[in-house]
């Protein structure tokens, strides 16, 4: 490789610094699509549901308007669970996606890294 640099007028070593430089940023890529997709991951784990619960007071059982009430209130909660579950899901499937890319870029990176020199 030393006789190589002398008599090869520059043009390998001109080389091996594009690749390492191309391989910086697949690797600064990789870190980036990385972040986001951690971001999508964590604001997919913080979903809460929009509203509290807050059951009707009297008894259902003996009570026809609290049976009404109580069954109202769960009906909307089902709801507002679901509703919540679909925000969760496509959050993660951002996030998934986002993971894919940082796989993707962080393998190119490694192995433009180890690709052997001259």
């Amino acid at each position: 490789m030393l006789h190589c640099q002398q008599t090869c007028d520059g043009s390998l070593l001109r080389r091996e610094s594009e690749v390492k430089t191309l391989s910086m940023v697949v690797a600064i890529a990789a870190f980036l699509t990385g972040v986001v997709a951690a971001r999508y991951w964590y604001r997919s784990a913080r979903i809460d549901p929009k509203t509290g619960w807050n059951p009707p007071i009297g008894d259902a059982t003996t009570d026809p308007d609290a049976l009404l009430a109580n069954l109202n209130a769960v009906f909307v909660w089902t709801f507002v669970i679901k509703d919540a579950l679909k925000e969760s899901s496509e959050l993660n499937r951002s996030a998934a996606i986002w993971t894919a890319a940082y796989v993707l870029f962080s393998a190119v990176a490694a192995v433009m890294g180890n690709l052997p020199s001259g």
